[in-house]
């Protein structure tokens, strides 16, 4: 899909298909182990990430292990090669590295972290709400998730850095955008 499909229109018919092949063809090989490679990091913090929610058992910290568990789903989903478009699939590494510090690094600082989980949940509503409206490109929903994400990284493991500039206030006036040009404000 990555190699051949990916941000094009689908062919319509079979010489359309058979010319996609052809002239796409000598891409595959370095567009799989480029997703190869991609995958391998993504599974290898998954399993750490696994490891390090298994064994936070306290109390205090039930509400960070659900939201580090519902984002962990989010970003790595059984289907994750259809829901995540290339550009991004590199990064999930560095989000679930910034998800493992975020957990090691919470002890003391549980009220700062549940105020910064408030903040991106507001946004993960904004972005539910507005994937339910018609008129949002793909591209541009699939910006804001990640930008999201970015976001998470910014708030819970800063030393890591984020790509880009990326703040509360610059979120805010992309989603204000996106919900001003699909109708919702």
């Amino acid at each position: 899909w990555y190699c051949f499909f990916e941000g094009r229109p689908l062919p319509v018919d079979r010489a359309t298909f058979n010319e996609r092949i052809a002239a796409c063809r000598g891409d595959l090989a370095r567009r799989f182990e480029a997703t190869l490679t991609s995958l391998r990091r993504i599974l290898a913090e998954r399993f750490e990430l696994i490891r390090a929610l298994e064994a936070m058992t306290s109390p205090a910290l039930a509400a960070v292990v659900a939201d580090a568990r519902a984002q962990l789903a989010a970003l790595v989903p059984a289907d994750l090669l259809a829901t995540v478009p290339s550009p991004y699939l590199p990064e999930l590494p560095r989000y679930l590295a910034a998800l493992r510090y975020r957990l090691a690094n919470v002890q003391g600082k549980v009220q700062r972290n549940a105020e910064a989980m408030e903040v991106v949940k507001a946004f993960a509503a904004r972005l539910e709400r507005l994937a339910l409206q018609p008129g949002l490109a793909e591209d541009d929903w699939q910006r804001l998730r990640f930008d999201i994400e970015e976001l998470r990284v910014a708030l819970f493991a800063e030393p890591l850095g984020t790509r880009g500039r990326i703040s509360v206030q610059r979120l805010e006036r992309a989603f204000h955008e996106a919900e001003q040009s699909v109708g919702l404000v």
